[in-house]
């Protein structure tokens, strides 16, 4: 991927000059293309409908030159305040956030809200400051006039593809349709099981109605008092934050994933938030049989919350295929890989940040008949790959370069077998998983794990496996270099590139594979030597 601010950095002819330098090394390296964070708050962020597309245009037309094809992510989303964004401020429209749109924003169980991505329960709430809009109409608007403005890039002819190969929607914070559950500016810090994001007025609102249908109205007065807060362990215990190592052999990415906490103020308080009743007790996901994660009203409670998360997604994706109906590009949506607890048999992480991937045990009184009149067993992430099958698009999925044994074992971490379990899920509804690393890195070991995932599920998939991998980098003018690279790659704006496999024809869910990050560390001689021998290995992968 292309640097997150990649546009916001080219004002000047000098840095467009880096720039074009930057993609034509890039491409004489064997690169397929880049993909790059279309901000909203960047071009539509002085007032309503007044779109700034320039930037934008220029980069699609350098590509084009240095044969490079574009995968653009259209990120409604703010940049500053996750792993991975440091040193990259880029906020929503000044007409979306601030204190008068306080409760159009998610608040955790102490009424702090965020400004990282708009609350899914203010979807179809108009503002006057919005333009008289909802925010499903901004995104509509947005991705229309995308498309007016970029149409000769997303239409191919007989003899080229289109410049623009797919338009990524963004469904929440980083673009990943998932509720802002780690925060890292309230103090989150890995591998803390985070928050609901559940006490605004609108969205008790609407608990309180599922709950009341659902003949329990008990269930809808709160979200769980007991629920967990940022960093504790899914048994309630609270965690400290971790010792940064500093040794050499240490990959940095694996260091900046414990990053200190931010330092940024999110004390803006829902304006329509009223106090949940306060427990001492944070053991909802306790597995110990205390916790209410197994019991009917916490099945109650989490399938609610997942489900409203994929309507969501479903209720922008309805706007999405409608607006981009005929173009040559192809359509994505990105997914989080939250791995850590993963191994826990509530799954806390994941079930904080929407994914409803519990495994419960079976109920000793019975109420396993309840559980399935109420729709409330746990779907993992189906609901999201039946999301993708229904309006055809294609999923976007990270942690592909890390392993289980790099991860301490009272941490409960396997990204193995949750990208295991998302790549059987999908390959039976015959959805194609792009696939991505979850952390900037160039040591031997994440390369050579992304090449044995690919050359592991080569064959699953009922579709035909896509010929680019990307891989994503960050990059300035001093490091800017031609290095002789022998493969085929491709960058993103987010910093990626892409690589091409060598056996289109092959059945596989994997699709392509994008890479972080191009940054200066990617082309030191000794990590693009690296990175060039990973990429003859993906050529050789028959995916």
């Amino acid at each position: 991927m292309l640097p997150l601010d990649c546009v916001a950095r080219t004002t000047t002819r000098t840095t467009r000059e880096t720039l074009a330098k930057a993609l034509r090394s890039v491409a004489d390296a064997g690169a397929d293309g880049v993909m790059v964070d279309c901000w909203w708050g960047a071009c539509e962020g002085e007032r309503p409908r007044a779109y700034e597309w320039r930037g934008y245009l220029a980069l699609c037309e350098m590509c084009r030159d240095a044969g490079l094809s574009v995968d653009v992510v259209l990120s409604f989303h703010a940049c500053g305040d996750s792993v991975g964004d440091e040193g990259c401020e880029i906020g929503l429209p000044e007409w979306a956030r601030g204190e008068p749109a306080r409760e159009n924003m998610y608040a955790d169980r102490r009424g702090n809200v965020t400004e990282e991505y708009l609350s899914l329960w203010g979807d179809e709430t108009r503002d006057a400051r919005r333009g008289d809009r909802s925010p499903l109409e901004c995104y509509r608007d947005f991705m229309a006039a995308f498309r007016a403005a970029f149409a000769t890039f997303l239409t191919g002819s007989a003899d080229a593809p289109p410049v623009i190969s797919q338009v990524i929607i963004g469904l929440g914070p980083c673009g990943e349709l998932r509720y802002p559950s780690y925060r890292a500016g309230d103090g989150w810090h890995f591998p803390g099981v985070g928050e609901f994001q559940a006490f605004d007025e609108r969205a008790r609102m609407s608990l309180a109605y599922e709950a009341a249908a659902c003949g329990k109205p008990e269930w809808g007065r709160h979200p769980p008092v007991n629920g967990p807060s940022y960093n504790c362990d899914p048994e309630g215990n609270v965690l400290e934050p971790p010792i940064r190592r500093t040794s050499e052999d240490e990959p940095d990415a694996k260091r900046r994933h414990t990053m200190t906490a931010s330092t940024s103020n999110s004390s803006l308080t829902s304006a329509s938030f009223s106090c949940a009743p306060e427990s001492a007790s944070r053991s909802f996901f306790a597995a110990d049989g205390t916790g209410d994660w197994n019991t009917p009203y916490g099945k109650f409670f989490l399938s609610w919350y997942s489900r409203e998360l994929v309507a969501h997604g479903e209720r922008v994706l309805e706007h999405a295929v409608r607006e981009f109906d005929g173009v040559d590009a192809s359509l994505g949506i990105k997914c989080a890989g939250v791995h850590w607890w993963h191994g826990h048999p509530s799954r806390a992480a994941e079930c904080t940040a929407g994914y409803y991937n519990a495994t419960p045990s079976p109920p000793a009184d019975g109420n396993g008949d309840v559980d399935m009149v109420l729709g409330c067993e746990p779907r993992g992430y189906s609901q999201i790959i039946d999301l993708c099958a229904r309006f055809g698009v294609e999923l976007t999925f990270t942690c592909v370069e890390m392993r289980d044994v790099e991860h301490s074992s009272e941490h409960m971490c396997s990204p193995e077998g949750l990208l295991a379990q998302v790549l059987r899920e999908a390959a039976e509804a015959g959805v194609t998983v792009n696939g991505e690393n979850a952390l900037a890195r160039f040591d031997d070991d994440a390369f050579a794990q992304i090449v044995r995932t690919y050359e592991r599920y080569a064959g699953v998939s009922p579709s035909p496996a896509k010929p680019l991998a990307r891989l994503s980098s960050s990059m300035s003018a001093e490091n800017v270099s031609s290095p002789g690279a022998e493969s085929r790659n491709s960058l993103s704006s987010d910093d990626t590139m892409m690589t091409s496999s060598s056996s289109p024809d092959t059945a596989c869910v994997l699709g392509s594979f994008t890479y972080l990050r191009m940054c200066d560390e990617l082309f030191e001689p000794q990590n693009f030597d690296r990175f060039a021998r990973f990429v003859r290995d993906m050529r050789r992968t028959q995916f």
